[in-house]
Formats: structure tokens, sequence, C-alpha cells
């Protein structure tokens, strides 16, 4: 991997060659399987332009109706021809309290941001160029300033990665671009070596294994360590264990199954457990689904099966109790957050090609149902959660596309 930086930033240096770290395994746990069945029994439909709202009746839940199934409006729309909006991250960019909304623009290079002025208005958009578009969007402070800053790449061929210093005024005076090996397929953002610093994770298309690149500070960064793999991965993350000072990766491979690889402290693993979802994973995040004080997995699928998964994690470092929630629609992106105000994480599923996102809520008992499905005219590729206006109530921002249009949607929740 070399590295460059623009007229602002450090000067250039090239990696030493790639360090290689060999996996080992000793053991090989198990993961128990459930199915749990999320169908509506009875079902009453109302439909607006914009909004379509599912509600369920059960004797499981509360009687309170609302409580569970919210109204999902549009307060908000924004259009941008000629762009492509693929990913964002929530963000006080400039330290007012707000939540901004950043966006990365794959067609164009540059970086956007919406500040918030908290009445649930957003700016029009500032443009913040880069040397290339973005098609991954990630935060994390890189340099241990107290700032969010912004890491990107565009996927595709693009073997580019930009980190986007911020300076909490609303500006950005200094970029890294780093040039890496091969193709970048996807990365994650850990301090891997507990040194207070935010390290690199990256997987290449094409090429197996899972590549490290460790933060040395003052702008430089250590040659990859490479974790070497017999599949090729698609989406992983990494969970880093820090009363033992070392860290889990979960991976989602291109032939469809996961593996959780269980770290040791000598820079290798001594644990793998393997579970098939037989699906293509998209996603996958981590949470305390259940509120036992155990990190969960959540893993979403699409292609064969059309449901999202989670490894809900038992007393043991090594065992997690596998759950499938199998859904009506294909899914393309997965989303966790408190939509009701109740405690619960609960989850929003990206239906690309039918244009319309699900809303999953957590109901205890490591149960969920579907209860609102909100339908808009693009397709979704991204949508978070956030109260923009400190109501207490959680908004959606969701961001998608047509085929030339780029779209940016805030919608409210309300019971």
């Amino acid at each position: 991997m070399s590295e460059s930086d623009n007229e602002n930033n450090f000067g250039q240096f090239t990696l030493p060659e790639t360090e290689s770290v060999i996996f080992t395994k000793k053991v090989k746990p198990t993961i128990n399987s459930t199915t749990i069945d999320t169908s509506i029994t009875e079902t009453t439909i109302i439909s607006t332009e914009t909004t379509t709202i599912l509600t369920t009746s059960t004797d499981s839940y509360p009687a309170t109706i609302n409580e569970w199934y919210p109204t999902v409006s549009l307060l908000k729309r924004y259009e941008f021809t000629g762009s492509n909006f693929q990913s964002m991250v929530i963000a006080d960019v400039n330290e007012d309290n707000h939540a901004d909304i950043v966006i990365g623009d794959r067609a164009n290079s540059h970086l956007m941001i919406f500040l918030n002025s908290a009445n649930n208005q957003f700016n029009n958009g500032i443009p913040h160029d880069i040397d290339f578009g973005i098609g991954y969007l990630f935060k994390a402070d890189m340099n241990n300033d107290n700032k969010i800053d912004f890491i990107g790449f565009q996927g595709g061929s693009s073997t580019l990665m930009i980190i986007i210093y911020n300076t909490a005024n609303g500006t950005f005076n200094r970029t890294k671009t780093l040039k890496m090996n091969s193709k970048i397929k996807y990365i994650d953002l850990a301090d891997i070596n507990q040194d207070n610093y935010m390290d690199i994770v990256v997987v290449y298309n094409g090429i197996p294994g899972v590549y490290i690149v460790f933060n040395m500070a003052n702008g430089n960064f250590s040659n990859e360590t490479r974790y070497e793999m017999k599949d090729l991965v698609n989406r992983f993350k990494v969970l880093n264990i820090h009363d033992n000072q070392r860290f889990n990766l979960i991976l989602g491979y291109n032939d469809g199954h996961v593996s959780i690889l269980f770290g040791s402290h000598n820079k290798s693993f001594i644990d793998e457990v393997n579970y098939s979802p037989e699906s293509y994973v998209h996603t996958i995040l981590l949470n305390d689904i259940d509120n036992d004080n155990n990190t969960d997995i959540i893993i979403g699928n699409r292609d064969r099966d059309f449901n999202f998964q989670i490894l809900f994690k038992e007393n043991s470092d090594t065992f997690y109790q596998s759950v499938k929630y199998p859904v009506e629609l294909d899914n393309t992106f997965l989303t966790i957050g408190d939509l009701n105000n109740d405690q619960q994480s609960d989850i929003i599923l990206g239906h690309n090609s039918h244009q319309r996102i699900g809303l999953y809520f957590n109901v205890g008992n490591r149960t969920f149902i579907n209860s609102t499905i909100y339908s808009t005219d693009f397709e979704p590729q991204n949508a978070q959660l956030v109260d923009i206006n400190n109501d207490g109530y959680m908004e959606i921002i969701l961001i998608g596309t047509d085929s030339i249009v780029s779209y940016i949607e805030i919608l409210s929740i309300y019971p």
C-alpha cells in the first residue's frame, strides 16, 4: 500500500512488504439454530402516496396498538440530479449538539454535508471537493482530536481510500488519500492493538484474506498485516474484546457462509465457528438486541432467502444461538435503532428493488414483528436513525436513487 496527500498534508511514503499472519484453529464450537415466524395474522392496510401502514392484532403484545405501530410520514425531500447517493453517516460535524447528515456521492468527486438547524430543517448541502466519488462512507476520530472524521472509498475497481479530517466548524482543511494494494471490497474501523488510535481493516476483491493497516498517529500508517482465509470475504465486522486485549472477526463469505474467528493474544485465532445462512450477506452489525449485556451479531441476507438473522451471544465466549427471521421481500441493507422509544433495538430493512423500507419492532424475548412499510418512488440505498430536533422521537433519514436523480427523505415516526 502506498499513500499520498493533498497539498495541505503529509508527504508520501511506501509501506514495507506485507506481513503475513497464519490462522490457527484449535476448537470448533457450534451454533444452535432457530427460526421465528414473523408472519402477520390479522392485517389492516392504509395507503397514501408515500406510506403504507400494516397493523397486526395479537394477544402476545401490548393492547395499545400505536405503541408498536407508529405512523411514518414524509417531513422533507431533497432531489439532486446527476448524483449517486449510496452511503451516509450521521455526525455532529460542526459540534453544535445537532446531528448533521454526511453523504458520499459516487458520481461526483465531493462529500455532501447537510448541517442541521434543529427545526427539522437542513441546509441545501455543502459540497466538499475530494479526489474521487465515494460509494462507501464511514466515520471515526482518526487523529485523536475529539472530532469525527470521515473515511471513504469508491468501490468497484478502485484501489483508493480517503480520510477527510474534520475541523468541527463545518469545513475540512486536510485530507489523506491511501492507495491500497488491490481493489477495495469493504473496510471496518477499530482500535485493533488498543493504542487509542483507530486502525483500518480491509478486504479486497478477488483476494482471500483480511488486511489490517495500523494507525501510527501523526497521519502515518503501518504496513498491512494479512490474515489468511480460504475463501473470499464479502462483508465483515471487527469485535474488540477490550478486557482481554484481543479481537474477534465476523466474516460473511462470497459463497454465503458466515464464520466467527475468536482471537488470541498473539495475533492469531484459536477458535472458529461456522454456520451457513445459504444466502448472500450484505450487512453485519453488532448490538445488544435482547438487553442481556452481551454483544449480538445481526446479519442481513439477500437473494436466496428473504430473512435477517441474529446470533445471540450466550454466557460462553464462543457460544451463539442463531435465530432466523423470515421476511416477505428481498432486502439490500439493514439498520438498527430504537424506533419507538421502548429501549429495545429495532430493525429497518431496505427493499431496494421494491422501492420501500420495512420497520421491524423488537417486542422482547428475541421476537420481532413487522408492522410498518414505507413506500417511495426511488430505490433506497441507506437509512439512518436520528432525533434531529431533540424532541425525543427518532426520525429516519433515507437516501436513494433512480437512474438519474438522487434523493434524501426525512421521515417522522410518531405513535
